[in-house]
């Protein structure tokens, strides 16, 4: 009886000794409206992988395998199916099991901002159609999506695009850009579009190139 005692015991510490810790789940990081995180640590083989779900107990949905150099690993969940203002649950696990459950909120997503489009028409009725809220006005649908510039931009490279195709010359396109250079090429006028300041060197250039082009023009003609 003694002896066998002494099996059981000598059984028991060498099962304990065998057995492994499974890993450590850390807190998710950069957690966003449709990513975050996962992190783990402590996983053996030097490879692991996180079971994660949007129920508590339930982590079933299995990350690829992802290889722990160091101990510590992790894995960046982002897009569909991650959702904002979510609770999601997650796990790091390996081939000896699985740590203990982490549980994450995703940040509200900000809506994007829908234009009144009502509001600019009652704008323009209330002040009798008056030329100078009309013209402001009639515009603002389009600028309140793409921006000023933008849209301002567009419609001014078709009207160029359209002179030059029409004469075959640079001649009218170059006038008419002249004429409307000091709408995009200071930060508040004319229209007050403006154009960020590292654009503001380039449009200069290409004013001062459309100057030199027209005096050869004529010099030349």
């Amino acid at each position: 009886m003694r002896w066998q005692g002494l099996a059981i015991i000598l059984l028991l510490l060498i099962t304990v000794n065998t057995v492994e810790a499974v890993p450590t789940t850390n807190a998710a990081t950069m957690v966003g409206n449709n990513n975050f995180t996962m992190n783990g640590n402590g996983a053996s083989g030097g490879v692991g992988w996180f079971q994660w779900s949007m129920k508590t107990g339930l982590e079933y949905a299995h990350t690829p395998n992802v290889t722990t150099p160091g101990g510590a690993y992790s894995y960046v969940m982002a897009n569909s199916p991650i959702w904002g203002s979510t609770v999601y649950y997650y796990k790091a696990c390996d081939a000896t099991g699985c740590g203990g459950e982490v549980s994450l909120t995703t940040t509200a997503v900000t809506p994007i901002p829908v234009p009144n489009y009502d509001a600019y028409a009652q704008n323009m009725t209330e002040n009798h159609l008056d030329p100078m809220n009309f013209i402001w006005n009639t515009t603002r649908p389009f600028t309140a999506i793409s921006g000023d510039t933008i849209f301002y931009g567009l419609i001014f490279a078709m009207l160029l695009i359209g002179m030059w195709l029409k004469t075959h010359g640079t001649q009218t396109a170059t006038m008419f850009g002249m004429m409307f250079i000091c709408m995009f090429t200071v930060s508040a006028g004319g229209l007050a579009i403006g154009l960020p300041p590292e654009f503001l060197a380039a449009g200069q250039a290409l004013m001062y190139i459309s100057l030199t082009g027209m005096i050869v023009m004529f010099t030349f003609k």
